[in-house]
């Protein structure tokens, strides 16, 4: 890697072919050790990343506290948490003990102490907000080999809409959230290379499993994970054994610990899964709910399809390897399994903003010294229409805010253009005017 890459000053056609030929070329698995594309977070970075993430929190926990203090999934959650240990007010709605692992912590706590459950939810949700933002830096690079690109996907991620009115909720989002980019992330660190150890697989399908025992939407870690080692280099022999063990050791977590919801206390996420069929059936594939996947990331979307048609355009996608494809395949089929979700909203949808991050990250590598105004006057946009709608219920403000985003794009490439004319007819050495 070259100097700029580790600086992270990369043109944008040098990124672009920086992900072909450090990540997706599929001659990597034959000649990259493992490790060798992660990376120590430079001491500017880890403080740019935690100085962000706090003033992002203290901005989502004062401007959508009204939205906190009335969200209706809390009480469910700790009515469930309270359940498990038997006590007072404990009630199980919408089978939340289905997914136990984030209910324990916070009914455990309170019946050694008495501290309201709601503050051990919050405390998880911190912990899952500050790893994720070092998870998101970590991944990115791996793809990009670019410090600036993996920077700028964070404040991406962090200012889309979903993560910054619920990541502070005394919800269990933030932590499912984590637990899907974090299975990604080690799929990408430790399966590109022609010998995977058998301990690495079985390790991060366990995670994955782990993880559905907060919150469904972490199913986009395991998807990716059998889309790797289903479609990338491996003998036929080794795909075989390592889809077999990471099939198994995902499922072992995620069954044990139904069958103990479904023995002590009735529910598991099957019933909940055949109920909602029962229920609703394929209704969920219906216009209403197609219009949540614009809330995912809002105005980024303009990144993203800039992003995908710049890899489309230098890469030839079809030649480029298939990390990238693997991505998008992934986001696919998440959305795909729609009717599995108990509700289509936003947040659950958000699973897949790993994917388009990635993409969103090299679009914005197109308007150069822009890319950081890009970047976070989208997020801007982003949180002001969230928040006009949430406490005004202001209509058209999502086509309004789309349009000046475009406006704002159009506005820095136009300058990136003059710029670069100018200093193409510029020559770098005028000749001295005659007397």
């Amino acid at each position: 890697m070259d100097r700029n890459s580790k600086s992270g000053t990369q043109e944008p056609t040098n990124i672009l072919k920086t992900v072909l030929e450090n990540y997706t070329s599929s001659t990597n698995l034959e000649t990259m050790p493992m490790g060798e594309t992660d990376t120590l977070i430079s001491k500017n970075h880890k403080i740019a990343i935690i100085a962000s993430l706090s003033i992002l929190a203290i901005i989502y926990w004062i401007l959508f506290d009204f939205l906190r203090q009335i969200e209706f999934d809390t009480s469910s959650f700790i009515g469930a948490s309270r359940l498990m240990f038997h006590l007072e007010g404990g009630y199980n709605f919408q089978s939340r003990l289905s997914k136990p692992l984030v209910l324990i912590l916070p009914g455990l706590v309170e019946y050694l102490s008495g501290i309201h459950p709601k503050h051990i939810f919050l405390a998880q949700n911190l912990v899952c907000y500050y790893a994720l933002g070092f998870i998101v830096y970590k991944t990115i690079y791996l793809i990009t080999q670019n410090t600036r690109q993996a920077l700028l996907a964070v404040l991406a991620y962090f200012m889309c809409q979903p993560f910054a009115v619920y990541s502070l909720f005394y919800l269990v989002d933030t932590v499912g959230w984590f637990f899907g980019f974090y299975t990604i992330y080690l799929t990408l660190k430790y399966f590109p290379q022609p010998i995977i150890d058998a301990k690495k697989v079985t390790v991060i399908s366990c995670i994955a499993g782990i993880g559905m025992l907060t919150k469904e939407s972490a199913i986009v870690g395991i998807l990716f994970m059998i889309l790797y080692l289903l479609f990338n280099f491996y003998p036929l022999k080794t795909k075989i054994k390592y889809l077999f063990l990471a099939s198994l050791f995902f499922l072992i977590p995620f069954l044990v610990s139904n069958m103990l919801t479904q023995k002590y206390y009735g529910v598991s996420v099957f019933q909940r899964v055949i109920e909602q069929q029962t229920s609703q059936g394929l209704v969920f594939y219906n216009k209403g709910n197609f219009q949540q996947l614009f809330r995912i990331v809002d105005v980024y979307w303009v990144l993203f399809a800039v992003g995908l048609w710049q890899v489309f355009k230098s890469f030839r996608l079809k030649n480029s390897g298939n990390t990238l494809g693997i991505l998008l395949l992934t986001a696919l089929i998440a959305l795909l399994l729609m009717p599995l979700y108990p509700f289509i909203v936003d947040r659950i949808l958000f699973m897949v903003a790993p994917i388009l991050i990635v993409f969103i990250a090299i679009g914005s590598s197109l308007f150069e010294k822009f890319a950081y105004p890009a970047i976070i006057i989208g997020g801007i946009i982003n949180i002001s229409m969230t928040y006009l709608i949430y406490r005004y219920n202001t209509s058209g403000i999502l086509l309004k805010g789309l349009v000046l985003y475009l406006l704002i794009l159009t506005a820095f490439f136009i300058v990136k253009k003059f710029r670069e004319k100018k200093l193409i007819i510029t020559p770098s050495n005028p000749p001295m005017a005659g007397r």
